[in-house]
């Protein structure tokens, strides 16, 4: 007797592969019973979602080609309730806006503890809650009597740092 097929997915959307694989991994001891799956680009991504759905989009921001922001409106179009994270080496004011803007359920400045966002996916597919954390490690090294943002839950809060 075979196993069920995989109903849920996640797509990891990363031009860095590397951090991409361990994502990935990382994901599937935590979730088996999710399909993750990879693409390299953002237009691979939306191939793929042409012809399956996915419950979150794990996206860079800045890639070749269509960038993460345009990649989450697409997919949103699309599928409206995908939930999303988004990872960026460019964690500007002008960024956080527009991740306000498109409702995120996470927001990831790199470099960041992979584990960070595998529990943060994790609270979002298991537990049903959409809590979106902003991860910057740049600022949480820069000590907590800075005022720089470390951590924070924004899921029903409007503003960012």
């Amino acid at each position: 007797m075979s196993a069920a097929p995989l109903s849920k997915r996640i797509l990891i959307v990363d031009d860095e592969t590397t951090l991409a694989f361990f994502l990935r991994r990382d994901l599937q001891e935590a979730v088996p019973h999710y399909q993750v799956d990879i693409a390299s680009s953002g237009e691979e991504a939306l191939t793929k979602l042409t012809y399956s759905p996915c419950d979150l989009l794990i996206t860079d921001l800045n890639m070749p080609g269509i960038s993460g922001f345009t990649l989450v409106e697409v997919a949103r179009s699309l599928y409206p309730k995908v939930q999303v994270i988004l990872m960026t080496a460019y964690g500007s004011q002008e960024v956080r806006d527009e991740t306000n803007k498109l409702k995120v359920q996470g927001f990831f400045v790199k470099p960041f503890p992979t584990a960070e966002l595998r529990d943060c996916a994790c609270d979002i597919l298991i537990n049903g809650q959409s809590r979106a954390l902003v991860v910057d490690q740049v600022a949480a090294s820069v000590g907590a009597g800075s005022g720089a943002d470390s951590g924070i839950d924004r899921g029903a809060a409007s503003g960012t740092d």
